[in-house]
């Protein structure tokens, strides 16, 4: 789910991510949200932040979330996206958040991670204090020897953040006017991918690999003075991490991590001259070590190469990739690893590869305490309305997970086993709260089931069966189901007596309104039933369309664009970007998750016209929030929200990986 094209990286970077059936239907259906254009969550895990004193509350109730921007001790932190790092002293270390658009602080000792600079909810270049300064897309990354400042390359332009004034200021190049240009600091312009930064022992100068425009190059550190080592006609491809030997009092030679071009080389600073190290796959960050290279980027293993005999060799661990640059403290790597978003540490010696901070296993399958379960990808919930047991769709485990919460006790979660599900994708409960329907995309049936007080579910029975790519159901009356066929790019009604009709949409994709059965839809993936129609969330086009019952006919409510970035306000001028799952809360109103980066929205229609707001989460606060966190619901983060559900005092939200309750009138304005 977390997929990064390499070559895509002297580009802005897009994250592909998507959910099942995404490739069956519409190629990259889910895909195309750049996550540079998401920074971060804010803050929080465990203690209530501040908020207004009545504001209400949002806190995870079940799993955990992978990426964030959540300061806090040890397994507390989250990063969006660490792409460089360097060490400011022996036991703090100097991070980029690229995609949380700060500074991160990690005191090895404690284990704590906190913000240095930037706010994840507000990207941009401005200077100032650091509580002011603001970051659009901080990469490359290079502390000063003395520990009290650190550069930073940002969208096309050199920033230093000063400690000891807490003051941060851009001292060359210029912020989103990326270019290739030697001389002044006024005049130079870089890339808009600087990867790293390698600062000299006597912090004088500054070596940084400028991957978008394939060149190394040097910026004096007292007049900042731009300056060209060797450029894209010695055959660079996409330099990456850069390191100096640390045995060198004056180091003569930097080592590059030439990434696209799969090897490790050498460059005198004085010549020009290159020296070929030996092939490494696709490196991003590089180290020197005991008289070796240490390099890694994103395969499954660290190599080692030594310079003086040039061999290398493979160091076996549990690698899950890196884009950063690490560091050596007291004979350990320390490094930002990509798979589980996380830092960690390698022991160079024993090779015991541990954990210092972020998520160690923010998904998987696992039962237990509510806190410790595990989910793959959560594509829907329902719950009993008093909140006693929730009912998850892991559709990435192909299993339901059942929660129960006891009154003054942790919650458990336990793995629900139906009899013939393959895909389970979306749940709906029947009013009575007695009957569950559950919408098997694997095996294109609905099964349903009954329903006990405690969430125990009877063995289940075929509603129907032959449907392409069923991905929501809902109850009408009668006991009649709506299921809106993914694939089948239709409506199809389910009577209570078995008998299977086309509702709306004529099976073939498109976007035309107008008779229900004459509708064109390209990817129907969410249903809310009202006693005057349906909701359809038609996810492709990005459209909220409805079905009235009266007159028989569909029309879209709002999006449609193709803009595919959130945009509140009047209802038929309102934006999506991938609207999952609706529910109904009133005449005329439905809440909407929008998966990303990830919104709870609310939808008033008033006749012809109606609004859409945003009630919960952010378009510039992606990611999630650890397990346990509770902040206040301003503050929230929902990356990867996909159902909604209301219980008594509040609502229950799930995210791919985590479900979180609002206690509290999310709905009032504020």
């Amino acid at each position: 789910m977390y997929e990064i094209a390499l070559r895509m990286q002297k580009l802005p970077v897009t994250v592909l991510s998507g959910f099942p059936g995404a490739g069956k239907t519409a190629q990259g259906l889910f895909a195309a949200i750049m996550l540079s254009l998401a920074a971060g969550c804010s803050p929080g895990s465990g203690a209530p932040l501040a908020g207004a004193p009545d504001e209400p509350t949002a806190r995870v109730v079940l799993g955990d979330s992978e990426r964030g921007t959540s300061d806090g001790v040890g397994p507390a932190a989250r990063f969006m996206g660490l792409t460089a790092m360097c060490a400011l002293g022996p036991q703090r270390i100097a991070m980029s958040d690229t995609f949380g658009g700060t500074i991160r602080l990690l005191n090895l000792e404690t284990a704590e991670v906190t913000t240095l600079a930037g706010r994840p909810d507000e990207p941009g270049v401005v200077d100032g204090s650091l509580d002011e300064a603001r970051f659009a897309s901080p990469r490359g990354l290079g502390c000063m020897p003395d520990g009290d400042s650190l550069l930073v390359a940002d969208d096309g332009a050199l920033r230093l953040v000063d400690l000891e004034v807490k003051l941060v200021t851009t001292v060359a190049g210029r912020s989103g006017a990326p270019g290739y240009e030697d001389g002044s600091a006024v005049h130079a312009r870089f890339g808009y991918l600087i990867h790293a930064i390698a600062i000299t022992p006597d912090g004088r100068t500054a070596i940084l690999s400028d991957r978008s425009n394939d060149a190394i190059r040097a910026i004096d550190l007292e007049s900042y003075e731009v300056r060209t080592l060797s450029g894209p006609a010695d055959g660079w491809d996409g330099p990456g991490g850069l390191a100096f030997d640390p045995s060198e009092e004056a180091p003569s030679r930097v080592w590059v991590a030439d990434t696209f071009a799969d090897r490790l080389r050498g460059l005198d600073l004085a010549s020009g001259e290159i020296q070929e190290l030996g092939a490494s796959k696709a490196p991003q960050g590089i180290v020197i070590h005991e008289g070796a290279a240490l390099s890694m980027g994103f395969g499954d293993a660290i190599t080692r190469t030594v310079l003086s005999s040039k061999t290398s060799s493979a160091i076996a661990t549990p690698f899950g990739g890196t884009f950063a640059s690490p560091v050596v403290v007291d004979g350990a790597l320390v490094y930002a690893e990509l798979a589980r978003g996380s830092v960690r540490r390698l022991d160079l010696g024993s090779l015991e590869n541990v954990l210092v901070a972020g998520p160690e296993r923010p998904h998987g399958h696992v039962d237990g305490a509510a806190s410790d379960a595990r989910f793959e990808q959560i594509t829907d919930l329902v719950a009993a309305r008093d909140g006693s047991w929730v009912i998850v769709a892991d559709a990435g485990n192909h299993t339901l997970r059942r929660a129960r919460f006891a009154p003054g006790a942790a919650g458990t979660v336990d793995t629900v086993t139906v009899e013939g599900l393959g895909t389970p994708v979306a749940l709906a409960l029947a009013a009575s709260g007695d009957r569950l329907a559950i919408a098997d995309y694997g095996t294109g049936t609905v099964l349903e089931v009954e329903v006990d007080a405690t969430g125990g579910l009877s063995m289940p029975r075929v509603r129907a069966g032959g449907l392409d790519g069923p991905y929501d159901v809902a109850w009408g009356e009668d006991g009649a189901l709506f299921v809106a066929e993914l694939d089948g790019a239709r409506i199809t009604r389910v009577a209570p007596d078995g008998t299977i009709a086309v509702h709306a949409g004529t099976g073939m994709p498109g976007t035309t309104d107008g008779a229900a059965l004459e509708a064109r839809f390209r990817a129907p993936a969410g249903l809310a039933w009202s006693s005057g129609g349906l909701l359809i969330l038609d996810v492709d086009h990005g459209a909220l369309r409805w079905n009235d019952f009266g007159e028989g006919t569909v029309v879209t409510l709002s999006g449609g664009t193709h803009v595919h970035v959130p945009t509140d306000g009047v209802l038929d001028a309102a934006t999506w970007a991938l609207p999952t799952r609706a529910v109904a809360v009133g005449p005329g109103a439905w809440l909407v998750t929008d998966a990303m980066p990830g919104t709870l929205r609310l939808i008033e229609r008033d006749g012809a016209g109606g609004s859409v707001r945003t009630i919960a989460g952010s378009i510039l606060r992606s990611g999630g929030l650890p397990a346990g966190a509770v902040v206040p619901l301003s503050r929230a983060a929902l990356g990867g929200a996909s159902a909604v559900a209301e219980i008594e005092g509040g609502l229950l939200v799930a995210t791919d990986t985590a479900v979180i309750r609002i206690d509290g009138d999310a709905i009032a304005e504020r």
